[in-house]
């Protein structure tokens, strides 16, 4: 189902072609992708230990191409496609590292760890690379974000660095990216998830990892702080 940016549906809802069977919970992720004109989608599919595919769907609901990307991964994963078409697909794989499987710019290639291992994480392409912000446990149970740039072949292009470190709980929820400027939304509860709700912020900083802003946009609901792993 396609939404105006007001929320206003835009037509019916397209059914998509599936050779396998949609169990109620499935993960979907969907990113629009310019280069090919078309959404680029990572589906989780099975019961139990489900199967990763991704696939590129025309706007009117056409697979156009689908490919097998993980077996058994654990958690969700997280899309984004470089201004030179190349599709990453971010997962945490069946071995639990973060992995990198790129989509129809280069046959489906796991390239190994491009990070370590965490929980949640938000990815974005910026330029020709990807940015990746990752959740990770600090001693003592605290929760910090951190921020590092990978190439299309997943290797490293600069250093990691620890971007938000609250002394408690955080969930990146979604990143965005351009030349000049880095966005994250993320879940923040300074005195931990067990005693409070947290609240939805935006933190805005430059590529070098300096500071821009960092705004309050919405309180979360009592009872809905679980962290994604668990969902």
């Amino acid at each position: 189902q396609r939404l105006s940016p007001e929320g206003v549906p835009l037509g019916a809802p397209v059914s998509i072609p599936t050779k396998r069977t949609v169990y109620d919970g499935d993960m979907v992720e969907a990113v629009w992708a310019e280069p090919f004109d078309a959404w680029v989608v990572a589906r989780r599919v099975g019961a139990g230990s489900p199967d990763l595919y991704g696939m590129l769907i025309s706007p009117s609901g056409d697979v156009l191409r689908e490919e097998l990307l993980d077996i058994g991964p654990r958690r969700t994963a997280r899309i984004a496609v470089t201004g030179g078409g190349v599709a990453g697909v971010f997962l945490y794989s069946s071995d639990g590292r973060l992995r990198l499987s790129r989509m129809a710019a280069a046959p489906p290639a796991l390239l190994g760890a491009v990070a370590p291992a965490g929980s949640d994480f938000a990815v974005a392409a910026r330029g020709e690379q990807f940015v990746l912000l990752q959740a990770r446990e600090e001693s003592g149970g605290s929760w910090a974000i951190y921020y590092s740039v990978v190439d299309v072949d997943g290797d490293p292009a600069g250093p990691e660095t620890k971007l938000i470190d609250n002394g408690g709980d955080l969930i990146p929820l979604a990143a965005v990216a351009r030349e000049d400027e880095i966005a994250i939304a993320y879940l923040d509860a300074p005195g931990g998830f067990a005693v409070e709700s947290g609240s939805y912020r935006v933190r805005r900083f430059a590529p070098a990892g300096s500071f821009i802003a960092d705004t309050l946009f919405a309180a979360s609901d009592p009872g809905m702080y679980r962290r994604y792993s668990e969902w």
